[in-house]
């Protein structure tokens, strides 16, 4: 017995998504060098909310979004940058922070300082 099977022209049309602008960086990676001689990692961006570890200096960071708005802290006006060290995430305040555009630049900034 044979049976004929027909096909349904698939008539489905495409959708378009657009999302609202977010406060997160541009999509390419930063990069930071911790300035300072240590930096708490906190769990959310302000100085109340709980340490995840503390960073040390020349530890280096990827930056994963910033916040909105600008702060003062300590007499220094900054944001809080989301980064991620050795498998932990959390905030830092970036007035203790060094920027870079990439991982090696920072790495070689750290290393070069750590030997002097």
């Amino acid at each position: 017995m044979l049976a004929s099977v027909g096909c349904e022209r698939d008539t489905q049309q495409a959708i378009t998504v657009e999302l609202p602008p977010t406060p997160v960086l541009s999509a390419r990676s930063r990069w930071a060098v911790v300035a300072s001689t240590h930096l708490r990692l906190r769990e959310r961006p302000t100085v109340e909310s709980q340490p995840v570890t503390t960073l040390w200096q020349n530890n280096v960071l990827e930056i994963i979004s910033r916040n909105e708005k600008s702060e003062m802290i300590e007499n220094r006006t900054d944001y809080w940058y989301q980064v991620a060290y050795d498998g932990l995430q959390g905030w830092v305040f970036g007035a203790y922070l060094e920027m870079f555009e990439s991982e090696a630049e920072a790495r070689r900034t750290a290393r070069s300082r750590r030997e002097n």
